[in-house]
């Protein structure tokens, strides 16, 4: 929990007393930071008196680097510990504007827990509501709260970010008399975004199915389909008594950040407040520095698919039968036998010379095509004992040969499917990914991983439609996260039983994690009284 109390230089008793008893009766059990040019021990005092942690800091230059100080102010020995609380109270004693901004960032540099709870005071030295630049470094952060001198008598307006049709508005919530101390008319602090009231909001988005399944109208408006995140999205609008407007990024993409550090698409649309919030959008590292992403709703990890396997030409059929290692080593064998029966033919005492080297081959190419020999050696028995040998040999491969011609004559073979990225990559298929250019785009562009960055070196970019067709087509690869592809495929590429016309890779790699977003808004407010 952290508030933020910002006073004149000189703070007055009531002023002073105000701060006492909205830390104690508002802020719960928080630690107190002040930043101050001037002397605030008896307000430390004061806090500490009342058993609440403080300590002050003087801001004269140290903030300007956008750095906390690092040497530990007198009267107190807290600072070790104070940025390891999620509850803090920030007391600012001086100009408001130009500090804000500074101490906001130093705090989220330097805290080492998630502060789950806020609460921002400021100090109006005018009387009346602060210029709308003041809140600009809270963005949206809700029970902000100010100050404002009344004579002796202290006024509370506070913010709210989503009044009257869903404006945001500055309304008087309470005062501090010396006669009655603290008195409220409304609450202080109180769930601003339990109701709307009815305020519209901007969400972009992109088709995706199955979180995002929209239609675009001539006038490029988006008109919803029954869908996951669609269905979240109507029933957190009844909740919450808000209205949206759906419509897709200008340049219809993502999001990836260009060399000049500007973010395009949808990331692009919330970094500059065009749009309030998206539905289902990939969050990473680099995301989640300009963005804020809400609970992550799914995992889902990338695949590619193909065109499914195709049947071999049947003329194939007479090699398929042995492997290639099994053709060559019966090629072999067929002539190192005949060239084994034309040495024991040579080698006898009494040699036969009607037996050349040719003819010894062709004879064992005969036995293996079981056509019967008309000469045989008639004197060397080592020649006769080895040709019986390899008849029986031939017996055995041509029996294999033949059983198995049949069955592959009978069922047709099929090319085998690509399964794995290192496969892909070392086919004579080409790949591609959705010309959206998000995380997709992100993941081959910046991974330094060999196989990403050879398929990123040949990548292709076309829409989901023309990919699909592409694929049908070619010898083509789509990439895409599973979830969709497994939609898309049965929504438009499967057969009347729901066996699906494409081939999805077994391997699943790199999984994602999807949530909805929205960027650092930043509003401003009016003053009125409630």
């Amino acid at each position: 929990m952290l508030c933020l109390l910002a006073l004149p230089t000189r703070c007055p008793a009531a002023a002073h007393q105000a701060l006492v008893d909205v830390i104690q009766q508002h802020t719960g059990e928080c630690s107190v930071l002040t930043f101050s040019n001037v002397d605030m021990a008896p307000t430390i005092r004061e806090l500490n008196r009342h058993r609440v942690s403080a300590m002050n800091f003087k801001f004269v230059s140290e903030l300007v680097s956008g750095e906390l100080p690092r040497v530990s102010p007198p009267d107190t020995s807290y600072y070790a510990e104070v940025l390891r609380l999620s509850c803090l109270v920030h007391v600012f004693w001086g100009n408001i504007s130009s500090l804000l901004g500074d101490s906001l960032r130093a705090i989220e540099r330097q805290k080492t827990v998630v502060i789950r709870r806020e609460y921002f005071l400021l100090h109006d030295t005018t009387a009346v509501a602060p210029p709308a630049a003041l809140f600009a470094p809270l963005g949206d952060r809700p029970h902000v709260a100010v100050f404002s001198d009344a004579g002796q008598d202290v006024s509370l307006h506070v913010r709210c970010l989503y009044c009257d049709g869903g404006g945001a508005r500055l309304y008087e919530a309470g005062r501090w008399t010396p006669a009655e101390g603290l008195r409220l008319s409304s609450p202080l602090f109180f769930d601003q975004f339990a109701d709307f009231s009815g305020h519209r909001l901007t969400c972009v988005t992109l088709p995706f199915v199955p979180f995002v399944d929209v239609g675009e109208l001539p006038d490029g408006r988006l008109v919803s389909r029954p869908s996951i995140d669609i269905n979240a999205l109507e029933m957190t609008a009844r909740k919450w008594n808000f209205t949206y407007d759906l419509r897709k990024p200008s340049d219809s993409q993502w999001g990836v950040q260009l060399k000049n550090g500007r973010w395009t698409g949808v990331l692009g649309e919330l970094i500059n407040g065009t749009a309030d919030f998206s539905l289902v959008l990939t969050q990473n590292y680099a995301r989640s520095g300009v963005i804020r992403f809400i609970r992550i709703y799914a995992i889902d990890p990338f695949v590619f698919v193909t065109s499914p396997a195709q049947p071999l030409p049947q003329w194939l059929s007479i090699f398929r039968p042995f492997e290639t290692p099994l053709w060559l080593v019966t090629i072999a064998s067929t002539v190192i036998s005949g060239c084994l029966a034309f040495m024991f033919t040579r080698l006898h005492p009494q040699p036969e010379r009607r037996f050349s080297l040719g003819l010894s081959i062709f004879n064992s190419y005969g036995a293996m095509c079981e056509n019967a020999q008309h000469r045989l050696p008639a004197n060397s028995i080592a020649a006769q004992t080895f040709l019986g040998w390899w008849w029986l040999y031939c017996i055995i491969i041509l029996t294999a040969y033949k059983s198995s011609l049949v069955a592959m004559m009978t069922v047709p073979s099929f090319s085998k499917n690509i399964n794995s990225l290192e496969e892909l990559a070392s086919s004579s298929f080409s790949w591609g990914i959705t010309n959206t250019y998000g995380s997709d785009h992100i993941l081959f562009q910046t991974s330094p991983m060999p196989v990403y960055q050879r398929l990123f070196a040949s990548m292709q970019y076309h829409n989901i439609e023309d990919s699909f067709v592409k694929l049908l087509t070619e010898r083509y690869a789509f990439i895409s996260w599973r979830s969709n592809l497994q939609a898309f495929i049965a929504e438009r590429y499967s057969d009347s039983s729901g066996r699906p016309l494409v081939h999805m890779a077994k391997e699943a790699f790199s999984p994602e994690n999807f949530a909805w977003a929205s960027g650092r808004r930043r509003r401003s407010c009016t003053s009125s009284t409630r």
